[in-house]
């Protein structure tokens, strides 16, 4: 069942300068935020891509450039 208090309706949606992302892995920190791995296409080909999300679903600022 999705939870409902992450991201909208249990969806959390992100937009980039590198997508459609092609969701690879997932894992849960034992904080509860969840890293993502991807794979990004570029305008070049494609690009390995980590995402990192805090437990309402929105992007962690912390990690990485913004989140990326």
């Amino acid at each position: 069942a999705l939870d409902a208090s992450f991201g909208v309706d249990g969806i959390a949606r992100t937009l980039s300068a590198v997508s459609p992302f092609g969701l690879t892995s997932l894992a849960v920190q034992s904080d509860g935020k969840l890293i993502a791995s991807m794979t990004a296409m570029t305008g070049t080909g494609n690009a390995p891509a980590v995402l990192r999300f805090l437990v309402d679903g929105s992007l962690d600022a912390s990690f990485g450039n913004n989140g990326m």
